[in-house]
């Protein structure tokens, strides 16, 4: 990861850059749910978003830093690939939302009739667009320096403690901190 030296600048290392630049550094990345329903609370669900991340991944589109899926939230932190053939972090995004909600979507279908019903859209946008799993935008905030990319993992995995999902980090399902912290040292930076 290249970090930005901002001394100097005028500029506080905490504000994200007004043109972020997508292709360099990690990005601390939200996804949030429309209507922000609790779709990830179906472990199955939450399953299908873990290896949609995962594989995404492993296709060497973006490097993965960590990961959370909460119930009504995903949480990423990453790095574009960096390749000519790899895609943007607006694609990636893209790419991430639309194979999760087309699965959680046919999911829903064959069983939770009422949160399918909760993500209905009133009128369709387009033939056989009438289910709406995520808003349309998406948070990401450029990480300029190795002390915000400690509290940017330390917020989100720290996140379904602070929800009351669970007493232990490291006991949520859903994340990936054991991959990024190992079985060995359990402490966050």
């Amino acid at each position: 990861m290249r970090l930005v030296d901002t001394a100097g600048s005028g500029r506080s290392p905490d504000l994200p850059l007004k043109k972020p630049k997508y292709k360099e550094g990690y990005h601390f990345i939200t996804i949030v749910t429309n209507k922000r329903i609790e779709v990830f609370k179906c472990k199955d669900i939450a399953m299908i978003a873990v290896r949609t991340i995962l594989f995404y991944e492993k296709r060497g589109d973006f490097r993965l830093i960590g990961f959370i899926v909460m119930p009504d939230h995903i949480h990423m932190i990453c790095e574009p690939a960096g390749s000519d053939r790899s895609p943007d972090l607006s694609s990636i995004v893209r790419d991430i939302k639309k194979y999760i909600a087309k699965e959680a979507i046919g999911y829903l279908s064959s069983g939770d009739s009422n949160m399918l019903v909760s993500i209905q859209l009133p009128k369709p946008k387009k033939k056989g667009h009438t289910h709406q799993l995520w808003q349309t935008d998406f948070y990401a905030f450029n990480i300029l320096t190795e002390s915000k990319l400690k509290e940017k993992l330390r917020y989100m995995y720290e996140n379904p403690v602070r929800k009351g999902l669970c007493n232990d980090i490291f006991d949520y399902e859903f994340s990936d901190i054991r991959r990024y912290f190992g079985a060995v040292d359990r402490k966050l930076p």
